[in-house]
This record gives structure tokens, C-alpha cells and sequence, in this order.
């Protein structure tokens, strides 16, 4: 068994700016949604892992991205140009997990690494030998927020967009309803849907008593929050991540008030130098469009995958067995591909900004 690999973050996170190096032989892809609704906390991953690239590598990576649109399609596109005709390394992004899903089989018979930075659903850690991901499974944030709402509501309502994303999210938060705590009502719809005052009303009638709201992206959960607002409806709601995000706050201001959400931790989970390294990128790239913690997962794919190069030992096998250190601290890989030293928090809005609920 190789030892394993242990980067102290002096080596890792460069605190001063790097020097430009010319990217040299070793290519590496980047597929993220870069057009669509999704596009926020895409260009996000994107712009963090060329962060990262300067930062941590001198800049020595070609990195290739594609638009991914958030598309399965599209994703399994992508993956063969940069698996056939651009010959990658490794393969970083993935803002959505439908993309990531129906992207993997082709890198899996590439022999070709992927390290997720937004596919959360729990299906990916069953998607490869290949397939690694620093963002936690959504099999942990249903958990977290099962455990909270199953304590004060009876009948509840679960309102999940048609996407591979959202229903399963939305399943995994029924499997944790063994014990029939919950008297669950389920609703979907279709994605683009932009008019949810028919579905709002059908959900009221059932006298649903908190509404857990999943969608694909924070512009669609910004429309359904405000509808209901407008109906008023006083009903408790729980969402997963977009909550945090400044487009979100932005777009409904103190009607986000009271939604209580699972998160991944925002920059209190970032150390001394990593906070350092956060400010870097802020000066160069502005605030991230979505949540603060598509740049630290991104940031930390990209250090694992350039330590895994470097150490010279097989791709894979590196990335399985090393340990490794990001802005966030120390974590590494379990035997699905799973990242280790990073779960969900709760999280609530109030007066128009997310607080650690307490």
C-alpha cells in the first residue's frame, strides 16, 4: 500500500501571487453549466479553479472549460471531447448532478478522474471508481434536515423540481422516514416552470404544516418563496443551499426571513491562510454569483487533483489513498469517492442574511 500523501498547506495555498508559467503538457477539463440558470455557481467553479491553477500551480495547467449547461447531454458530450480528442488528465466542476451522472460511465471507461465540486446527490457515490467529489452527499443534508423537521411538524409537504438533482434529494429525505414521523405530501414540476400559484394552492389544501421546496437552482426557489409570500401563506419553509446565495438575497430581501435550510459551512470553516487566500480571489474575481463555498470545494478539487499529479503515482490510487490540505483544512477521499472532513449545518435567515442555527 503507498504511503500516503500529506502537502502541508504552505506548499499547497500560495499565499503571494504566483508567477504566470506557460501551461505546459498536461491538460485538465473543466465542465461546469456555464450558460442557463445555473450559470451562477457554474462560472463560480469555473473562476475558482483558475484561481487555483495560478495560486497553487504557477499556472502550469492548461485547463479546458465547457459549458455543460447543467444537461445530461451536454455533459456526456463534453466528457468525449475531453477525454477523445483533448486527452485530459483529470476533470474538475460539475455544478449538477444529473450532468455528473450521465457524464460518468464515459470517464469510468476512459480510466479518466473526475473530482466533483456541486454534485451532491447520493447516487454519485455508486457513479465510479473514477469519481471523487470534495461537496458532501445529499444522503447528509437530508439526514441533518430530517432530523429537525421530523421533531416539530406532523404533515409536511416536499415541493422538488423534475430534475435528477432535486428528486433525489427529495428521496433520499423520504428514506429517512422509516419510523413514519412525517405524514409526507409530494409534489414535483416540471423544470422552466415559472407559475406555481396552482401548486401552491393544491399544497394549502392539504393543510401541510412546513414545505421542504427543492429546486435546481436559486432563481426557481426565489420565484416560489415569493409566490407563496404573495398568497400569504404563513406555512414554515425549508430549502437545501440556496438560501445563502447573494442572488437569492438579493432577489427576495427580507421575504427570505424565517427559511430554515441544510448548508454547507460558509467561510467559518476556512482557516487563517484560507481566508487570505478568499480575499485574494475576491480582489481579482468579486464576491462568488451563488455561495462562498463553490469557491473552497473547487479551490480544494483543484489542490487534490495537482498533488495527485505531482506525487507521480497513479491517478487514481493517489486520489483514493492520499491526505490532503485545502483552505478549509485537512480531508481526503473514502472508498466511494466521498469527501471526509466536511459535513451539512443548519442554517436560517434572518433579517435578510444566513445565521448558523442555534
Amino acid at each position: 500500500m503507498r504511503q500516503s500523501m500529506l502537502i502541508s498547506l504552505a506548499s499547497v495555498v500560495c499565499l503571494c501571487a504566483a508567477a504566470h508559467a506557460e501551461p505546459g503538457g498536461i491538460s485538465i477539463g473543466i465542465s461546469a453549466p456555464l450558460t442557463g440558470e445555473a450559470a451562477t455557481y457554474g462560472t463560480d467553479i469555473k473562476n475558482s479553479i483558475e484561481f487555483a491553477n495560478q495560486q497553487i500551480a504557477g499556472g502550469k495547467y492548461r485547463l479546458i472549460a465547457e459549458d455543460d449547461k447543467c444537461s445530461g447531454k451536454d455533459a456526456a458530450t463534453v466528457a468525449h471531447k475531453l477525454t477523445e480528442i483533448d486527452k485530459v488528465s483529470g476533470v474538475l466542476g460539475f455544478g449538477c448532478s444529473g450532468a455528473l451522472l450521465a457524464a460518468a460511465p464515459i470517464y469510468e471507461r476512459a480510466k479518466t478522474v473526475v473530482i466533483d465540486a456541486g454534485g451532491s446527490a447520493p447516487a454519485i457515490s455508486q457513479a465510479g471508481d473514477y469519481i471523487f467529489r470534495t461537496v458532501p452527499s445529499d444522503t447528509i443534508s437530508a439526514s441533518v434536515l430530517y432530523a429537525y423537521t421530523s421533531s416539530r411538524h406532523r404533515t409536511f409537504g416536499v415541493l422538488a423540481e423534475e430534475t435528477d438533482y432535486a428528486q433525489a434529494l427529495a428521496s433520499a429525505f423520504a428514506a429517512q422516514n422509516t419510523g413514519k414521523k412525517l405524514a409526507l405530501v409530494r409534489e414535483s414540476y416540471l423544470a422552466g416552470t415559472s407559475d406555481f400559484r396552482s401548486l401552491i394552492v393544491r399544497l394549502r389544501g392539504k393543510k401541510i404544516d412546513g414545505l421542504f421546496v427543492i429546486t435546481q437552482a436559486e432563481q426557481t426557489l426565489a420565484v416560489i418563496v415569493r409566490q407563496i409570500r404573495e398568497q400569504s401563506w404563513t406555512v414554515p419553509l425549508y430549502a437545501i443551499y440556496w438560501p445563502s446565495s447573494p442572488a437569492f438575497l438579493s432577489a427576495l430581501g427580507l421575504q427570505a426571513d424565517g427559511i430554515v435550510y441544510a448548508d454547507i459551512p460558509g467561510n467559518e470553516v476556512l482557516t487563517e491562510e484560507g481566508r487570505k487566500v478568499f480575499d485574494g480571489f475576491v480582489s481579482r474575481y468579486g464576491l462568488p454569483k451563488s455561495s462562498d463555498y463553490f469557491f473552497y470545494l473547487s479551490y480544494a478539487a483543484f489542490a487534490a487533483l495537482h498533488q495527485a499529479l505531482e506525487s507521480g503515482a497513479d491517478l487514481r490510487d493517489a486520489l483514493a489513498k492520499g491526505k490532503f490540505e485545502s483552505v478549509f483544512g485537512p480531508f481526503s477521499f473514502d472508498e466511494n469517492g466521498d469527501v471526509v472532513g466536511l459535513a451539512h449545518v443548519l442554517k436560517v435567515i434572518k433579517n435578510g442574511k444566513p445565521q448558523l442555527l442555534k
